[in-house]
């Protein structure tokens, strides 16, 4: 099998595609081996740990089952269609566990703490001061900028925000922005 699949003639191409979209394991992974130096390349070229690259991998081959299942042979080539799926997958991906991080470093500030010094009272105090500076700045914001803050940091969209607490797309981007500057201000005290 040759490692690019746009390299194929387009009949054999759209076999192994309709084969795949059929349920044929063996044409998805002669697509799946087609693609693996793309996927690769691609996850390379981002700045992530490699204890990621394994999972980002995962999820570009889920965009490639995507592509495969939703390729109406009209739009684009298979491999620029294939490709832009695939990268949507892993940005994807990306996004999520960028979401997920900053939710657990965020909703509690103590949990990320690094001790400068290694005595137990240090850590205690640190932890105290970090949840005390957290908790001011929540209580510093509107009833409405606190609402939204959680839900922002529980990963929800601007238009799932504005749904919940029914009001616009713009007041929940006025609130962020309250917020944000708030925060800024918070940081240099």
């Amino acid at each position: 099998m040759q490692d690019n699949i746009s390299k194929l003639p387009e009949n054999v191409r759209d076999n192994l595609i309709n084969a795949s979209r059929e349920g044929d394991a063996e044409a998805f992974e002669a697509l799946c081996t087609s693609f693996k130096p793309i996927i690769y390349s691609y996850i390379t070229s981002l700045n992530v740990p490699a204890s990621e690259r394994d999972d980002l991998f995962q999820e570009g081959l889920i965009g490639l089952l995507k592509a495969v299942r939703s390729f109406d042979h009209e739009s684009a080539s298979f491999s620029t269609y294939a490709s832009i799926c695939i990268k949507r997958s892993i940005i994807s991906a990306l996004r999520k566990l960028n979401r997920t991080n900053r939710f657990e470093l965020s909703a509690d500030p103590a949990s990320d703490f690094t001790a400068k010094d290694t005595s137990p009272e240090y850590g205690v105090v640190e932890r105290e001061n970090a949840r005390e500076r957290y908790d001011t700045f929540v209580n510093d914001l509107s009833p409405f900028e606190r609402r939204t803050f959680f839900m922002y940091m529980k990963g929800a969209s601007y238009n799932r925000m504005a749904k919940e607490l029914s009001c616009s797309e713009k007041s929940i981007d006025n609130a962020m922005t309250r917020i944000k500057s708030k925060l800024k201000r918070r940081t240099k005290q």
